[in-house]
């Protein structure tokens, strides 16, 4: 009784190294996709705080989330973890982040309406386009175009704008003329590429950024 009762520390011991271990490996595969997914986490904190009027904190926690956006995929490559899924996961989350985010700007005036239809409007379309004609090409591999890597680039900064101007760290002018005119160029430059690749049947299509 007593030699059964002195091997339960040992067996708690050892299955909590199991479970350590266990969960070890399993952030290790899923380290990258998490830090993606910490961007659409990221998006109720930032409404909340900009519904607050903290824009400060809003532009500081956008920034750290938008920054994860290059984190991923380099976390991916350092640990051998890149994925089909994660390859998916990455730019629809981006999407949806920048989409929200964008329909906010709209309703709270920061942004004309016409701009933010453009914007939610080209990834529904692309989103819904890509998938579509992956599906009757049987098209395997989905390449980004550096178009589309642009488009979301531009988008980011002019959010990052938008808080900045609504926080009064910036005044309203150039800076945002010059990105949101980036944001309408490239969004309709991805626009067209996507035709392009439709029409022509291109083997990489673009549903990235």
């Amino acid at each position: 009784m007593a030699a059964a009762a002195n091997g339960w520390p040992a067996r708690g011991l050892n299955l909590g190294f199991r479970v350590i271990a266990a969960l070890a490996a399993f952030l290790k595969r899923n380290l990258a996709n998490l830090v993606t997914l910490s961007r659409l986490v990221a998006v109720l904190p930032i409404w909340l705080l900009i519904d607050a009027g903290a824009h400060g904190p809003a532009l500081v926690l956008f920034v750290i989330a938008a920054s994860s956006d290059a984190v991923d995929g380099a976390v991916a490559k350092a640990t051998g973890t890149a994925s089909t899924f994660g390859a998916i996961l990455d730019p629809l989350v981006d999407k949806l982040m920048l989409g929200v985010l964008f329909i906010i700007a709209g309703t709270l005036g920061w942004t004309s309406l016409w701009l933010v239809a453009l914007v939610v409007g080209r990834d529904l379309a692309l989103g819904i386009g890509a998938l579509n004609l992956q599906v009757l090409s049987k098209t395997r591999r989905i390449e980004p175009l550096l178009i589309g890597k642009l488009c979301t680039m531009s988008q980011f900064v002019f959010i990052g704008v938008l808080l900045a101007e609504a926080g009064g760290f910036i005044a309203r002018g150039l800076l945002h003329q010059i990105v949101g005119g980036l944001v309408v160029v490239t969004a309709a430059a991805s626009i067209l590429a996507y035709l392009y690749y439709a029409r022509f049947g291109a083997d990489a299509l673009s549903v990235d950024n």
